[in-house]
C-alpha cells in the first residue's frame, strides 16, 4: 500500500513551477531537535542523523521503540519534546525507551508499570496556553 499511494502523483499532470529545489543547507537561530524511531515502518531510522546533520548545532533524539511518529508513546520522549518546545532545551543522543511493547493487553503494560497515563483535565485544569516562538522561515512559519 505505502508504494502504490504515491504513484498516482507521479503521472499527475501537473507542474509547480515554483518548487523549492534548494539549497537545502539551513541557517538556524536555535538548536533543531531531530526524532528518529528506531523500528519506524515509514520513516527509516537510519536517515535520522544525516537530517540532522543538515542544520547547525542540531539536537537528536532516538525513540527505542516501533511504530510512527512517538507522541503518546514514551513518557520520557513527550517530556523531551514538552522541554524542547518550551524551553528550546534538548539533550543531544538523548534515548527513551517506549511505555508499552507492541501487542500489549493494557493490563500487561499496567502490571509492568509502563502503562501510558492519561490525566483527565477539567475546566480550570487544563494547562495554560504557551506563545510559540518561530524559529524558521517568516511570519507565522
Amino acid at each position: 500500500m505505502r508504494a502504490w499511494t504515491p504513484q498516482m502523483c507521479d503521472f499527475w499532470p501537473v507542474r509547480d513551477r515554483d518548487a523549492f529545489t534548494g539549497p537545502w543547507d539551513q541557517q538556524v537561530d536555535e538548536p533543531v531537535m531531530v526524532i528518529g524511531t528506531r523500528f519506524d515502518p515509514a520513516t527509516p531510522y537510519r536517515n535520522t542523523q544525516p537530517y540532522a546533520d543538515r542544520f547547525p548545532d542540531a539536537r537528536m533524539l532516538t525513540l527505542d521503540g516501533w511504530g510512527h511518529t512517538i507522541l503518546g508513546k514514551s513518557a520520557c520522549a513527550d517530556e523531551a519534546v514538552a522541554r524542547y518546545l518550551v524551553d528550546l532545551a534538548a539533550t543531544d543522543g538523548a534515548v527513551c525507551a517506549p511505555d508499552a511493547r507492541p501487542f500489549d493487553a493494557p493490563a500487561a503494560a499496567a502490571a509492568r508499570g509502563t502503562a501510558p497515563q492519561v490525566a483527565q483535565l477539567q475546566g480550570d485544569q487544563l494547562p495554560q496556553q504557551v506563545p510559540v516562538r518561530p524559529t524558521l522561515g517568516g511570519p507565522g512559519l
